[in-house]
């Protein structure tokens, strides 16, 4: 639910409006994130457990779903 909210959500915006506004001279698509990407570790494998079926931890969760929003502004 943490990652449908804070990512997908967004995700699927994003790519449902894109061909619009390609059409569009000057149009941006802005992402907002947080430094709670900061919270992740080198090696993280974030698309493993999306829905942390195995081991919750809310900060942790947190940390990738904000992580996907900047991999995905990239």
């Amino acid at each position: 639910m943490q990652f449908a909210t804070n990512h997908l959500g967004h995700f699927y915006l994003t790519n449902l409006l894109i061909e619009y506004l390609k059409k569009v001279e000057c149009s941006r698509i802005i992402n907002l994130s947080s430094m709670g990407h900061a919270m992740t570790k080198k090696g993280d494998r974030i698309y493993d457990d999306v829905i942390y079926e195995k081991n919750y931890m809310d900060w942790i969760a947190y940390g990738h779903s904000k992580l996907a929003n900047v991999l995905h502004a990239k």
